[in-house]
């Protein structure tokens, strides 16, 4: 779901035709949610520390869908129902974070190659 938006940043940064790729601004939100994108990966491998991980892609999603609804005539907006659609998307992805079966621990902590 991030990918449109991603895009569009990525595509406003090389024409450089605003004021926000002048500073940069457009290359900023390309390599948030590049970070985020990365963030959700991570989390989802549910290695040590990826719950840590996964409440932060919840809590960015849901931030930036407020942030969103909150100014959407500001460049680079998603406007109300893109805002909505983060908030829900940050919803759903802690629930199923939470509800999602966990996988047993190996036997013996690290699992050799013998």
């Amino acid at each position: 779901m991030l990918f449109p938006s991603l895009w569009r940043a990525l595509q406003a940064q090389v024409a450089g035709a605003d004021e926000l790729a002048l500073t940069y601004g457009w290359a900023s939100t390309v390599e948030h949610l590049v970070n985020l994108w990365l963030m959700a990966l991570l989390a989802a491998s549910r290695r040590p520390g990826s719950t840590l991980l996964a409440l932060l892609v919840a809590a960015c999603l849901l931030y930036l869908g407020v942030a969103a609804i909150a100014v959407p005539g500001n460049p680079g907006s998603w406007g109300f129902s893109g805002g909505a659609i983060a908030i829900a998307g940050g919803a759903i992805y802690l629930a199923l974070w939470i509800l999602a079966p966990r996988l047993p621990e190996p036997e013996g902590g690290v699992q050799s190659d013998e």
